[in-house]
């Protein structure tokens, strides 16, 4: 399913001005500041303008708790900000991951731009390009419905009859031609099958006469699935010419809900609720959902907004009809439906699977109906009911940001986590969030200021570490913890234990080692990881002098003598220069010169060892 941008009205009714213009409740960021929007019926003129209530008086209200809200979120803030720089020596809390939840949710929400709320299957770029559209839409009638259906039909009868001259075994029937599924060619659209469908299309979408261009398009959806469900689509040509043809609809109908007026918006409503309901769409419930979604546009109006919920309701109802028929007649058709899987063979697909996917796309829709309709408390109620679904737990959380209701975020994500550990984001990225719904958490911890919970989250981190882009997790527990330093690491020491229950080498366990010159507990931890040795080595050293000599050196001993045979290749010369160097950086260069000197005198013959180490040698000590 694809996710858009969209807007909302704030619950406010439209008014049905004298004029048969109507206008809808204006549009909320998520913060909760409105913004005018205006949209026309009956006329040609759809600019917006700031105005979008009838009681002036009622949006100065509106306005004046808008900005009241900001004033308290600011203060607050102040005063934390204030709390936390008179308290310099517990340490300034960090607060990267609400700044960049701030900053994302600003700039970059993909589901809201500028001041929209979320919306899943509506989206304001539908209602600019139906203005668009009316622009050159023509006052004419449409192709009678007859007419149309001998057009959309006539190219589809000559593919079939083209198909039943190649493919081996055809039958004609009275239906038709009787075809075998995998003997047909693969359907291409260069073929035009489907180009009778394309005039009827364009015919009635560049028709205001509303009811009778709906129809036609209704009579082109399904004249559409029924070619497809009797084509081999393995290219999903046939497939992706609906899901166009659905959307060229959805835009008419933004158009035809602003500017038709009730009685014609049901009949023209219906005539998509007919194919919506039939048996090629119940069996494709992602499509059925969007086709359906064409209702969204009439929920804006007040005159209108019943046939949105009826539409629903109806749908609705035909699924559970259909489910209900499949419990109860074994023997018919639907106890499953044929569907192709991602190899092109039809396979069954249990009617009880379908209606489980068909409520869940329905929550969708029903979320921006609700946005659409007015009602954002309850729309923002909805998301979050449904976290247990990511778009939505991730829309709720979007909210709560923008409007910095920083407490309810915390409740909220310690919600998610409790309910699903492994739940992820869908719509925030990981480099915003890198831990999930944890760094959710930790924004909510960072805004509110809570020090001792953010300590506890961060030595949490570093104890269970093991990839290297978690060592800022140790700086973050040092800026938090301020004077409370050497506790927060006594702690860490205690409850990570030299590393004898994990598996694998914690990278910000050895950065503390290594910032806090931990000597002995980095040579405990070394014997545990003996691949981190040689990175640990000039911190054990500090404990254990001797032990990191014979770490960094290896075969190397002090007299210049190498322990077995010395490979002759250079990379095992340039190792022994290396080494060295590591020495010389961890104790002294005069040692290691020392020891490099006596290597080439113990193997005079070796050239290249030789010259591998001339550059330690020439270094000045």
């Amino acid at each position: 399913m694809t996710y858009h941008p969209s807007e909302f009205s704030d619950g406010h009714d439209a008014d049905r001005t004298d004029d048969g213009k109507r206008r809808h409740a204006s549009q909320a960021h998520p913060s909760g500041g409105t913004r005018g929007h205006e949209a026309d019926r009956h006329g040609v003129d759809h600019k917006r303008s700031p105005g979008t209530r009838a009681d002036t008086s009622a949006n100065d209200n509106a306005n004046t708790d808008a900005v009241a809200g900001i004033h308290t979120h600011a203060e607050a803030k102040t005063s934390a900000d204030t709390a936390m720089n008179t308290n310099a020596s517990a340490g300034t809390l960090p607060h990267d991951e609400a700044d960049a939840l701030r900053d994302f949710i600003a700039t970059g929400w993909p589901l809201g731009t500028e001041d929209d709320s979320p919306t899943f299957l509506w989206n304001e770029v539908l209602d600019d390009l139906a203005v668009e559209c009316d622009a050159t839409r023509l006052s004419g009638p449409v192709a009678p419905f007859d007419q149309a259906r001998a057009i959309m039909r006539a190219p589809i009868d000559w593919y079939f009859q083209s198909l039943a001259a190649s493919v081996p075994d055809t039958q004609l029937t009275p239906e038709g031609y009787a075809m075998r599924q995998a003997a047909l060619p693969t359907f291409h659209i260069e073929t035009r099958a489907l180009s009778g469908v394309q005039a009827v299309a364009g015919n009635a979408m560049m028709s205001d006469h509303w009811q009778d261009a709906a129809a036609n398009l209704a009579a082109a959806l399904e004249v559409t699935a029924e070619f497809i469900g009797n084509i081999a689509d393995r290219e999903d040509e046939g497939f992706v010419f609906l899901k166009r043809l659905i959307q060229d609809i959805r835009v008419y109908f933004e158009s035809l809900a602003r500017s038709a007026d009730p009685i014609t918006g049901a009949a023209s409503l219906q005539a998509i609720l007919d194919v919506v309901c039939s048996e090629d769409f119940r069996l494709n419930p992602t499509q059925m959902v969007e086709l359906l979604s064409c209702a969204l546009p009439f929920a804006r109006w007040d005159d209108t907004r019943v046939l949105a919920y009826d539409a629903l309701d109806k749908a609705s109802g035909a699924m559970d009809r259909m489910l209900h028929q499949a419990k109860t007649d074994v023997q018919t058709d639907l106890a499953s439906g044929l569907m192709e899987n991602a190899d092109g063979d039809l396979v069954d697909y249990p009617i009880e699977l379908v209606h489980m996917h068909f409520e869940q796309t329905m929550l969708f829709l029903r979320h921006d109906l609700l946005r659409l309709s007015g009602e954002a408390e309850a729309a923002d109620r909805f998301l979050a009911e449904h976290h247990d679904m990511e778009p939505f737990a991730d829309s709720y959380a979007a909210r709560l940001i923008a409007q910095e209701r920083w407490q309810e975020l915390l409740d909220f994500s310690e919600l998610v986590m409790r309910d699903d550990p492994n739940q992820q984001l869908m719509v925030i990225p990981s480099d915003v969030a890198p831990y999930e719904w944890e760094s959710i958490h930790e924004a909510a911890l960072q805004a509110l200021g809570r020090r001792e919970e953010l300590c506890e989250l961060y030595r949490e981190r570093v104890v269970e570490a093991f990839d290297s882009d978690e060592v800022f997790n140790v700086s973050r527990l040092r800026a938090a913890s301020g004077d409370n330093w050497p506790r927060q690491v006594k702690l860490i020491l205690e409850e990570y234990d030299d590393g004898r229950e994990h598996f694998t080498r914690n990278m910000a366990y050895e950065q503390l080692l290594i910032s806090e010159k931990l000597g002995e507990r980095a040579w405990r931890y070394a014997r545990q990881f003996p691949k981190s040795r040689t990175k640990l080595a000039k911190t054990i050293a500090l404990a254990r002098p001797e032990t990191a000599k014979h770490i960094i050196l290896g075969p190397i001993g002090m007299d210049g003598s190498y322990e077995g045979e010395m490979p002759a290749r250079q990379a095992a010369y340039q190792h022994i220069a290396k080494s060295l160097m590591k020495y010389a950086s961890v104790f002294s260069m005069n040692e290691a010169q020392s020891i490099a000197r006596k290597l080439v005198e113990h193997y005079p013959a070796r050239a290249k060892l030789a010259q591998a180490l001339y550059a330690l040698l020439e270094t000045e000590g």
